[in-house]
Formats: structure tokens, sequence, C-alpha cells
């Protein structure tokens, strides 16, 4: 029986996991201001979208809006990316 820790913490698993963080973080840098701190706050930080609402000032709403545009556009610049590094 093989141990999954020791498959999820092979050199090559290790690299694979960075190098795909440094795309996702290279692609949420790429969005507009907004979307990028809604979409860190809720993806990363883990908050709720009514604290992210209050954090903001801006609506439910708002955020839920913010949120689903960040998606979009993040789906659009990944799509981008490993279309051109095949």
């Amino acid at each position: 029986m093989t141990n999954y820790f020791t498959e999820m913490n092979h050199p090559g698993i290790v690299l694979e996991n960075k190098e795909t963080s440094k795309v996702l973080f290279a692609a949420i840098n790429q969005l507009p201001d907004a979307q990028r701190i809604v979409f860190t706050l809720h993806k990363i930080d883990g908050k709720s979208y009514n604290e992210i609402s209050e954090i903001v000032d801006k609506s439910l709403s708002s955020v839920e809006s913010l949120m689903f545009r960040s998606k979009k556009n993040l789906q659009k610049v990944l799509e981008n990316f490993y279309e051109n590094n095949r």
C-alpha cells in the first residue's frame, strides 16, 4: 500500500504545485482591484460574502457580482495562459 502523504511530497509534485500557485497568483494579480480584493478575501482568507461586504463597504449584491466577474476573468486569463503554454 502506497502512502498518499509521501506521494504528495514527491519533489516533482511539490515543484508542480509551486508552479501552479505561481500561475494562479499571477492571474489573480491581473484582476481589477475590486475583483482581486473580493476574490482574495473570499478564496484565500476564507471570509464570507457578508464579512467582505462590511470590509469593502459594498452591498452584498455588489460583492456577489464582483466575485462572479472575478471568476469569469480568472477563467479567461488561465485558459489563455494554458493555451499559449502547451
